[in-house]
């Protein structure tokens, strides 16, 4: 069970470092973040320097989680349904990416 956590686990940090790069090429191109929250700490710490630390803080929340849990079935599920998460945003992020592409 902890085998598949942990490629779980890497397949998040990809989606991660996929989401900085499709969310600062949409910001640079004029668009704008929809997570509200987001929009508060971007405009005072900056976009790359909000996603950088965010994305960070989350991977290390996970991998901890996976240390501590990955060989329980209860940490593959919790895992599975945040990468599912991490798909849909992704499926956001690229239709707005390809809208963009088109002008």
């Amino acid at each position: 069970m902890e085998t598949w956590s942990w490629i779980v686990f890497s397949i998040i940090a990809l989606l991660q470092a996929v989401d900085v790069y499709t969310t600062k090429r949409i910001l640079d191109r004029g668009g704008r973040e929809q997570n509200p929250i987001m929009v508060v700490v971007m405009s005072r710490m900056g976009a790359m320097r909000t996603l950088v630390v965010t994305k960070t803080v989350t991977l290390a929340f996970l991998c901890a989680g996976v240390l501590a849990f990955g060989h329980t079935v209860l940490c593959l599920a919790l895992l599975l349904c945040v990468l599912v998460w991490y798909l849909y945003w992704m499926a956001q992020n690229f239709a707005v990416y390809n809208s963009q592409c088109r002008y």
